[in-house]
């Protein structure tokens, strides 16, 4: 397992056969850190990516006993599942795969899987 900045990659990791982008897209640079991520993975591997979907009735953050938690919504920009597949075959991905998670709250999240 590697941590690391995917925007601004400082160390030298070798590619990987699977990598997990878990609601990190909302937070970064997304044609920024989909190429970082088509350079870290084998020919032979995946991108798994988890996102939060919009929604025009659901806050992008639930209300939570931990009012710190309110902060991230400065900085989430939540994404839409075709834009992601725009940047991920943009990027050279292919598109294997995705999957539609509705919770009982009313989020709803997309899981995209690719391969290089």
């Amino acid at each position: 397992m590697y941590e690391d900045h995917i925007e601004t990659l400082r160390s030298s990791i070798a590619p990987v056969e699977l990598i997990v982008a878990g609601l990190i897209v909302e937070y970064l640079d997304m044609e920024r850190a989909i190429n970082t991520m088509k350079t870290l993975c084998l020919p032979q591997g995946k991108l798994v990516i988890l996102l939060q979907n919009p929604s025009e009735t659901m806050p992008p953050v639930s209300p939570s006993p931990n009012a710190r938690l309110e902060i991230l919504a400065l900085f989430m920009r939540l994404r839409r599942a075709c834009d992601v597949f725009s940047s991920c075959q943009a990027a050279g991905f292919t598109f294997l795969a995705s999957r539609q998670i509705a919770l009982d709250s009313g989020k709803a999240f997309s899981i995209l899987t690719f391969s290089p």
